[in-house]
């Protein structure tokens, strides 16, 4: 990797562990970021100097989180990985779940909270409400960025031409 690229994995390496995520995710995720082919998980660990182990595991993680998306190469028995072509939209999916889920727990425990204790009931019933305002917002933004058809789903960040827009809503 050259300096460009081994400041902008540890950036992610380290964003993605603050964010409670194995350091590993996140130059796997970088790494991948800052190429525009599939790499085996060999060349991964070779790049980012860990043990194809680790590596491994964390690649299937974010493929089963839909980050990542597994290839083949014809003639090659190697798995190669690459970014999911519709990133921008797995990562929405992705947060707007997790505050689903959190907003469960809140409505859960505000199921269960004493009725004489007023002031935690407000609490979680404020927590709620802002919660599944912050899921309908984060839902529009999804729902906006789909339909504005700014980019050709290949994560490239290309326009895609009305004609192309207008065929991929057909499909959906």
């Amino acid at each position: 990797m050259d300096p460009y690229e081994g400041r902008v994995v540890a950036e992610f390496a380290q964003f993605f562990e603050q964010e409670g995520y194995a350091r590993i995710m996140g130059q796997v995720f970088a790494r991948l970021l800052l190429r525009s082919e599939p790499m085996a998980l060999r060349e991964l660990a070779a790049d980012l100097g860990v043990s194809r182990a680790s590596i491994s595991t964390d690649t299937r993680r974010l493929e089963r989180q839909g980050i990542l998306e597994r290839v083949r190469h014809a003639g090659d028995r190697r798995a190669y990985y690459r970014l999911a072509a519709d990133l921008p939209d797995r990562i929405m999916l992705l947060r707007i779940d997790r505050q689903k889920r959190f907003q469960t727990l809140i409505q859960a425990a505000l199921a269960e909270a004493p009725t004489n204790a007023p002031a935690v009931r407000a609490r979680l019933a404020e927590l709620d409400r802002a919660h599944a305002h912050m899921i309908q917002a984060m839902t529009d933004m999804l729902s906006a960025w789909q339909a504005s058809g700014e980019t050709n789903g290949s994560g490239s960040g290309r326009k895609v031409p009305a004609e192309g827009r207008r065929q991929r809503a057909k499909r959906e």
